[in-house]
């Protein structure tokens, strides 16, 4: 079992998905303040619905994220009745798409990035093959560019997109000056341009939070934008990955 006594995060993820982790952390010992930087708002419900509608002979579908999941919930149905084979970025990704009865579900091995996904055997040779891809409005187009690189066939369709909240930050510089942080954990490279939005007048206080991140990209970014301390990468995408990541930390860090 986790040891996070004595250690108190800052966690960023989008409001609905702060509770959990905010109670594994709590079980563990460990104190958390949540500010959600990025806010998740779901594209319009008959925008998604003409776009599923209009899909034809797709023979894999692919959801990076489990707000994708989330946001197409209701025509997962018609996807399995088609006999779709789903794929999953991250097992947080998978656990979302069991919620719905997908339990046949191809999981991105470690550390379950874009770039662990491409390397499935399923999508080695996918030549003419139909596939859709599930994400946010912003999501990254490596994975569209391999697979058409590869000559699969695809289709894009965008449930949800990221916003940066309008956000009262006195309570988080309340809580800061009373009970400082030992790290920060950052879930996306768009929450952190929006900590440093949001926290322009505290930059450099913040540049010198320790983070744990969610790959190894958003920690380049990090360093890109001038964080002080290396970042630690989580290496499962998971609530349970972030807690194992967080005691790595404090094994490391805190004496």
């Amino acid at each position: 079992m986790a040891d996070l006594s004595n250690l108190h995060v800052l966690v960023t993820r989008p409001q609905h998905m702060l509770p959990s982790l905010q109670q594994l952390i709590t079980a563990a010992g460990g104190t958390s303040f949540g500010f959600p930087a990025i806010e998740i708002v779901a594209l319009p419900a008959e925008q998604i619905a003409e776009q599923f509608d209009q899909l034809d002979g797709v023979t894999m579908a692919i959801f990076l994220s489990a707000n994708a999941v989330r946001f197409s919930a209701e025509h997962l149905p018609a996807l399995l009745a088609a006999g779709v084979q789903f794929a999953a970025i991250g097992e947080a990704t998978a656990r979302a798409l069991s919620e719905h009865n997908v339990v046949d579900v191809l999981v991105a091995p470690a550390p379950q990035t874009t770039e662990s996904l491409l390397t499935l055997p399923a999508l080695q040779n996918v030549s003419g093959k139909k596939i859709l891809i599930v994400s946010g409005v912003e999501g990254r187009r490596l994975i569209y560019n391999a697979l058409q690189t590869r000559g699969a066939v695809l289709s894009k369709i965008a449930v949800y997109c990221r916003q940066c909240p309008t956000a009262n930050i006195q309570p988080l510089l309340d809580e800061w000056q009373s009970k400082p942080f030992d790290l920060m954990l950052v879930t996306s490279g768009q929450g952190l341009e929006n900590m440093l939005h949001l926290l322009k007048a505290q930059t450099s206080r913040l540049q010198q939070l320790p983070l744990v991140v969610m790959s190894e990209r958003i920690a380049q970014l990090a360093t890109d934008f001038g964080f002080k301390v290396p970042s630690t990468v989580v290496r499962t995408a998971s609530d349970i990955g972030i807690i194992t990541a967080l005691q790595h930390w404090k094994d490391t860090n805190k004496q």
